[in-house]
């Protein structure tokens, strides 16, 4: 439905509001979210909708480029501008996992461009250094 969805509690997850649109526009892919050790959020998705007029290639991407990071600072109220970490339109990017040490946030996730002839084809770890992180998304 071109975004991501989302509920909210107001009772510690005994009742849920009903789902609603969220601010994350994406294809049909998943959304991931961690928060760090100080308390940010991070978010990372594909936030252009696969319909959104690209050219596809033959091979299936999903329209899941570029791939994005974001950060909240306020508990998930509002989110930096997204930043891309992976932006070539000839791959697709998607099921983020993430963790983080005390030095980096490590990144596990599906990519796949025109030899593999899809996104899913193959799995890319990579870390991005937490001083990398604060450059990109300095606190308020």
């Amino acid at each position: 439905m071109g975004r991501q969805y989302e509920m909210f509690s107001l009772d510690n997850g005994e009742h849920w509001t009903p789902p609603q649109p969220s601010r994350f526009t994406s294809p049909n892919s998943p959304l991931s979210m961690k928060r760090d050790a100080s308390g940010r959020i991070y978010a990372i998705w594909n936030p252009i909708p696969e319909y959104n007029g690209r050219q596809q290639p033959e091979y299936f991407t999903g329209g899941r480029t570029p791939y994005v990071i974001a950060v909240s600072d306020d508990n998930g109220k509002t989110f930096s501008e997204p930043v891309a970490f992976e932006d070539d339109e000839t791959c697709g990017y998607c099921y983020c996992a993430i963790y983080f040490t005390k030095d980096k946030m490590l990144l596990s996730y599906c990519a796949g461009g025109a030899e593999e002839r899809s996104c899913l084809a193959k799995t890319r770890l990579r870390g991005i250094q937490q001083e990398m992180l604060k450059e990109l998304f300095p606190v308020k």
